[in-house]
């Protein structure tokens, strides 16, 4: 996992996540999953977030795998 462009581990990131959740105004998370990211891990990711109680978050990226039609 990255967090702000770093590599972390998956107990940092938890942890990470915790803190952020216990804020009296948590910021907006922003949730880029890598594009060759298994379902599974992105999966994984999400259920942290809902652990940590994670309330703001959006998904970033998209756009990037948009078609013209």
């Amino acid at each position: 996992a990255l967090w702000n462009g770093k590599a972390i581990s998956d107990a940092t990131l938890q942890a990470t996540l915790v803190a952020v959740g216990r804020m009296g105004v948590a910021p907006e998370l922003h949730f880029r999953p890598d594009s060759e990211a298994r379902y599974e891990r992105v999966d994984e990711v999400l259920a942290m977030t809902k652990r940590a109680d994670i309330t703001r978050m959006g998904f970033v990226g998209n756009d990037a795998y948009q078609r013209a039609f």
